[in-house]
């Protein structure tokens, strides 16, 4: 049978197949190839024992997920550090997976608007949800549907209970802040959850392990608003920091939004 890996604790995984979910761990051979079996991934399964993993799409190492449609990056509060967002994308921009801002708790937090006019206006989606109203939940709902969906972030920030609104399921442990402000009783595995018509989503333990494994290479194509200006600079290895007649300078403040040009100098400079 095909199927897709949906759950792995102690080298034991869960495979959703046509014909149900079945226990099956891979072949030997896997290890001695350096093989891992991944969450997500599709796979040929004859009994108890995973006989092939089909080429991934793309993959994430930290959390360990594969063939991933979307990453939703779960954020709340009235100081999100957008140089950690800028991270996060031009990470998935230089991985090949694609990336939405999902902005959480909007029942108590209302004034989402700076970040959520500086992403829109660069072209990424943004989407604002509330747990306890439902406000936005179908946006959200419409737009991963179809997709494999991998929602991460910090602890408390309210991942879990939107996968829990999402899910009709109160089966998933939800935590709140403590006084340090992390969460407590959140996710400790990733799993993949079948909400149906071909919608999964990825329940990860965090974002401040995510790891892409992509090598950054032109720091300036990954961050997409610069585009459009990339061939006005006078000079073609332009850095569009310290150069004259700079194409991409031009346009700060305006197309391209402020924070945005200060994290990619602090990125370049970082190397």
């Amino acid at each position: 049978m095909n199927g897709r890996i949906v759950k792995g604790i102690g080298g034991l995984y869960t495979v959703r197949t046509l014909d149900g979910y079945v226990l099956a761990k891979p072949k030997g051979i896997f290890r001695k190839r350096g093989i891992k079996p991944l969450i997500g991934d599709f796979c040929a399964v004859d009994g108890e024992t995973i006989t092939e993993i089909f080429p991934r799409k793309n993959e994430i190492l930290r959390p360990a997920v594969a063939n991933i449609d979307v990453v939703l990056l779960t954020l709340f509060g009235d100081n999100i550090d957008l140089e950690l967002v800028d991270k996060y994308i031009i990470l998935s921009e230089a991985a090949g997976v694609s990336l939405a801002l999902c902005l959480t708790k909007t029942d108590i937090m209302e004034d989402y608007d700076k970040i959520y006019d500086i992403y829109t206006k660069v072209g990424y989606k943004v989407l604002r949800v509330s747990a306890v109203s439902g406000s936005g939940t179908e946006e959200l709902r419409e737009f991963i549907r179809g997709k494999s969906a991998v929602f991460t972030g910090n602890s408390g920030v309210g991942k879990s209970s939107i996968i829990n609104l999402l899910t009709n399921s109160l089966s998933m442990e939800t935590g709140e802040l403590g006084r340090t402000g992390r969460g407590r009783h959140t996710t400790r595995h990733t799993e993949l959850l079948d909400l149906g018509n071909d919608t999964f989503i990825f329940d990860t333990p965090g974002f401040s392990s995510l790891e892409f494994g992509a090598e950054i290479r032109d720091m300036d194509r990954l961050f997409i608003e610069f585009a459009a200006f990339l061939g006005d600079c006078q000079f073609r290895d332009c850095l569009h920091i310290n150069e004259t007649n700079c194409g991409v300078k031009n346009h700060v403040g305006y197309e391209i939004p402020q924070s945005r040009y200060k994290n990619y100098v602090k990125f370049v400079l970082k190397g």
